[in-house]
């Protein structure tokens, strides 16, 4: 395992792991920025001090006035990624992305670490920051595991200043715009479903033709991710995909979950109330289940309105590691579950705005 440290900007010592050659060979081309190859900004930044008073009022007694202070450090975490040092190999991957991936990589774990989120924890996830924020090898850090790795990395992308798939205005409509077609013919055939209260599944012809193909949602964040921003998605997918061809995907709803996950924190959240929430987020999800080789079916009678990554708090929904009601059964949208039961119910599901982290 090489520490983010060993690697650090580009030229510097190589990572031992990579993404898929596909994914990596068109990074070059683009020509939205550059990496960042300057000096430490982690080292060069000042600590902000930090000073308050805050008031605890008591219902029918008196105010309390207490003094705090303190400092707030610098960190990897809530920066931009091309604000932030990139690996030589893969090139141009941030450093904390290309640490966490390769730190999954290694474990050879799969994506059951998707299942159960919670099983990260705030006190292992303040340990990984430390980590990298100062260039420590993760494999170092106490208590460190593949689910602590997972929730930080999904925390690091959650904790960007905007989402990755919407750092420009022009790269999230155009991926709506792109998914548009499949999203509507998608919620018209769960609508009809659930009418009917008859079995549906995304594995119709007419869907899957309507569905980006690979290259055509790679093409399209080409145009509008910056090199670093691309590289990050690359390097984070190519274990994914590694994952799932290892068996992951014959975990029960594993692979809806993946998808789900990734694009809460590389998405913002559908606006509270919006008529097309449901169907816009589960477009949202099948883009990213094409980046992922996710097949279609797999986000059979999925909700495309729960939250399993909460990009406010950090946590996940359930802790049981069980599917239930993201069961990938074709059957499910029959009883009311997944798209079909939320056509009726746009605005719920937890809806919130913005994409910060609270730590």
């Amino acid at each position: 395992m090489v520490s983010p440290g060993s690697r650090g900007i580009a030229g510097a010592t190589k990572s031992n792991r990579g993404s898929a050659v596909d994914l990596l060979n068109e990074l070059a081309e683009t020509t939205l920025g550059t990496p960042y190859q300057g000096d430490d900004m982690l080292s060069t930044e000042k600590e902000i001090p930090v000073d308050a008073i805050l008031v605890l009022h008591l219902s029918q007694g008196r105010d309390f006035f207490l003094t705090v202070s303190g400092s707030l450090s610098p960190s990897v975490f809530g920066k931009a990624l091309w604000q932030l040092q990139s690996v030589s190999f893969p090139p141009n991957v941030p450093s904390p992305v290309a640490a966490l991936v390769d730190y999954l990589f290694a474990s050879t774990c799969g994506v059951e670490v998707f299942q159960v989120p919670d099983l990260g924890t705030v006190e292992g996830l303040s340990s990984v920051r430390q980590a990298l924020d100062t260039s420590t090898d993760l494999s170092a850090t106490p208590n460190m595991n593949p689910h602590q790795a997972t929730f930080a990395l999904l925390t690091l992308f959650a904790s960007l200043p905007k989402p990755l798939f919407a750092s420009t205005t022009q790269c999230l409509q155009s991926i709506d715009l792109v998914m548009q077609p499949w999203s509507q013919a998608a919620a018209q055939a769960a609508g009809a479903a659930a009418a009917c209260r008859a079995p549906w599944t995304l594995a119709t012809e007419y869907l899957q033709q309507a569905l980006p193909s690979l290259a055509v949602a790679e093409s399209l964040l080409a145009s509008h991710l910056r090199v670093s921003e691309r590289a990050a998605y690359a390097h984070t997918i190519s274990w994914i995909r590694q994952s799932l061809k290892s068996g992951g995907a014959s975990v029960p709803g594993a692979a809806a979950r993946v998808a789900s996950q990734l694009a809460e924190v590389w998405f913002p959240r559908p606006a509270p109330g919006a008529a097309d929430a449901a169907a816009t987020r589960m477009g949202r999800v099948a883009f990213v289940g094409a980046l992922c080789g996710i097949a279609p079916n797999a986000l059979d009678g999925f909700n495309p309105m729960e939250t399993l990554f909460d990009v406010e708090f950090g946590g996940g929904t359930g802790g049981t590691g069980t599917m239930a009601s993201t069961a990938a059964t074709p059957a499910t949208a029959a009883t009311g579950v997944g798209l079909a039961g939320m056509m009726g119910i746009v605005g719920g599901g937890g809806l919130g705005t913005g994409n910060l982290i609270d730590f």
